[in-house]
């Protein structure tokens, strides 16, 4: 299982135990000040719906559903603060607390939809309390406070926050990913692999490298240009992402050279990878390009070496695949070695 998902997994269990121990809090609370009888109907649809959440997301690892689910559930109990006040009137901040976290785990648009159903809900309640068919807590000047509130809210979701996001993005970006081809750079993948070997060796997973080369790519730049060179290396990238599992790995090693790293994946399935991505290759800068475009591939599996160097491990994996790849360059290039 990707480090991604495992991580997304803590982090979702981690926010339902929290959810959890609240709604059990404030029972507790509201059972010695009042209000407990209204409230429970509320605490338990609420943690129910997070419940559900939860398990849906160990199932299907759905994130942005799961965050839409739990955002719901949510907003059961912070309605039912809102209808109720709360301790000492203070109900209506659970709805701006909802709000302003709803931009940092949602993407903008579902955050913004989020907000305004919820603002919606919020203001067809006082509207109700205004002609007289419910009773809120509040005193006026509070509502035009949650409103307020609420479009400050908003805006800085809409600005300020999703401006940081996308500065974080672009700053991860150029720490981790190959400015031309989009996928890992050298730093990134030797972070990945050394993770992934350490994972390999402890339960001993098979787990299989390749080194893949564009063939004569100095010709194809000193023929065509530079910038035809880096258009193949881009449209390169592209076939290797179409060509990998979500959780295989894929990087720029240097120049025209490329690394894969296939988890869970023994030589003799990696040799499949590998034919497939050569053969891929082949076929479409032939069809789209009309030139005869390859690539060589250097193949070999972690065979859970007793080093307990990882460091050592990645520099004889690397040197092992590196040397079947010059074996397949020898053999006349366009071909599959394996070591």
């Amino acid at each position: 299982m990707p480090n991604e998902v495992l991580n997304l997994k803590r982090n979702i269990t981690a926010f339902y135990i929290i959810v959890s121990l609240i709604l059990v809090i404030y029972s507790i609370i509201h059972y010695f000040i009042g209000g407990l009888k209204f409230y429970i109907p509320f605490f338990i649809i609420s943690w129910l719906g997070f419940t559900f959440s939860w398990l849906y997301f160990r199932k299907n690892n759905d994130y942005e559903k799961t965050i839409l689910y739990f955002f719901l559930s949510g907003s059961v109990v912070a309605y039912a603060a809102f209808l109720q006040g709360g301790i000492d009137k203070t109900g209506y901040l659970w709805s701006i607390l909802l709000i302003s976290v709803s931009y940092l785990l949602m993407e903008t648009k579902k955050a913004n939809l989020f907000s305004f159903s919820f603002g919606m809900i919020l203001a067809f309640t006082i509207l109700l309390h205004i002609s007289g068919f419910i009773t809120l807590p509040y005193n006026p000047l509070s509502y035009l406070t949650i409103f307020i509130i609420i479009s400050i809210i908003v805006y800085v979701g809409n600005s300020v926050i999703r401006e940081t996001i996308e500065k974080l993005i672009f700053l991860d970006k150029i720490a981790n990913k190959d400015i031309l081809t989009g996928l890992y750079n050298r730093k990134k993948i030797i972070e990945i692999l050394r993770r992934e070997l350490a994972r390999a060796k402890r339960y001993n997973r098979p787990l299989s490298i390749l080194l893949i080369d564009i063939d004569d790519f100095k010709k194809i730049n000193d023929t065509y240009g530079h910038n035809f060179g880096d258009k193949i290396l881009r449209e390169f990238a592209r076939l290797l992402r179409m060509s990998l599992r979500k959780l295989d790995y894929s990087g720029r090693w240097g120049g025209e050279e490329f690394i894969v790293i296939l988890p869970e994946t023994d030589k003799e399935n990696a040799v499949k990878v590998a034919e497939k991505i050569r053969n891929l290759t082949a076929n479409y800068f032939e069809e789209i390009y009309g030139k005869k475009i390859t690539i060589s591939i250097g193949l070999t599996e972690f065979k859970h070496w007793d080093k307990e160097s990882i460091d050592l491990i990645i520099y004889e994996i690397i040197e092992i695949a590196d040397n079947a790849l010059y074996k397949a360059k020898r053999d006349g290039k366009n071909k599959v070695a394996v070591k």
